[in-house]
């Protein structure tokens, strides 16, 4: 995370996120918010938490936008915060991208 972190001047390391909608299927357009870590980063350094934000932002403009990728990808899971009754993750690595759309 520091690598990833290091060449940013101000931005938002975000760990997860929560409540996805689709708002707009064709252009991949999704909704939802942070949730449970979201950080400040000042001068390539994660400095202090924030509060939760809502986003508006294409998955494939997301994409688009990736400067760099981490090396290990781990299981994100509902089972770390809900128990086995949701018994589902993601596996990514995490990444560095340019502009995520903050929406409130």
């Amino acid at each position: 995370m520091d690598a990833l972190a290091a060449p940013i001047e101000r931005g938002i390391y975000v760990t997860r996120l929560w409540y996805l909608n689709v708002v707009h299927p064709r252009q991949v357009l999704l909704t939802g918010t942070t949730r449970d870590g979201t950080f400040l980063i000042e001068d390539g350094r994660i400095t202090r938490p924030l509060h939760d934000v809502r986003f508006t932002d294409s998955v494939l403009r997301l994409l688009d936008a990736t400067e760099a990728l981490g090396a290990d990808a781990r299981l994100v899971t509902e089972a770390e915060y809900y128990g086995r009754r949701f018994a589902k993750g993601v596996v990514c690595p995490p990444l560095r991208a340019q502009g995520f759309r903050i929406t409130g």
